[in-house]
């Protein structure tokens, strides 16, 4: 259930009157009140969580390597194990293939990229072009790669 924190008297009596009308919280200030409906609050939240999830780099997540004992128990992990088998302590960090990865206290494995993928920018005429020893793009004339083009937006 949905419960509405009101300090005005006011308030709670409209509220008691009328539980089907569209719950409310209010904010005051020394001059005036400004009510926010929950509705607008939920819409705020939806758009802020859309907003951060598209300017979020890309990660990739894996869930602990499970193990079970000779008892049928399961076994605590001790380490992470990357894609290639490489075992990682747990709580430590490290760079790899231009992501940043960690293995968190449960053996769940995280990498995220560590660099900025050009957007905005004229792809009729120009293409991005990815340096591993730096983990950065360049974006560069097709017809003259020597020619550095303009880039006026990033993703991650």
């Amino acid at each position: 259930s949905l419960g509405v924190m009101c300090l005005h008297k006011h308030c709670l009596t409209q509220y008691i009157k009328r539980p089907s009308q569209r719950y409310t919280v209010s904010v005051f200030s020394r001059s005036r009140s400004v009510t926010f409906t929950m509705k607008c609050i939920w819409i705020f939240t939806l758009a802020f969580g859309i907003c951060i999830s598209l300017c979020d780099g890309t990660c990739v997540k894996s869930l602990p390597e499970l193990k079970i004992d000779s008892k049928g128990n399961l076994v605590a992990p001790t380490a992470c194990v990357d894609i290639d088998g490489t075992r990682h302590e747990l709580g430590s960090k490290w760079v790899k293939d231009c992501m940043d990865c960690r293995c968190d206290s449960s053996g769940g494995l995280e990498c995220c990229i560590n660099y900025a993928i050009p957007a905005e920018y004229d792809k009729v005429n120009c293409e991005k072009i990815f340096n591993k020893d730096t983990c950065s793009f360049t974006v560069v004339k097709k017809t003259d790669p020597t020619e550095i083009c303009e880039v006026t937006g990033y993703i991650g």
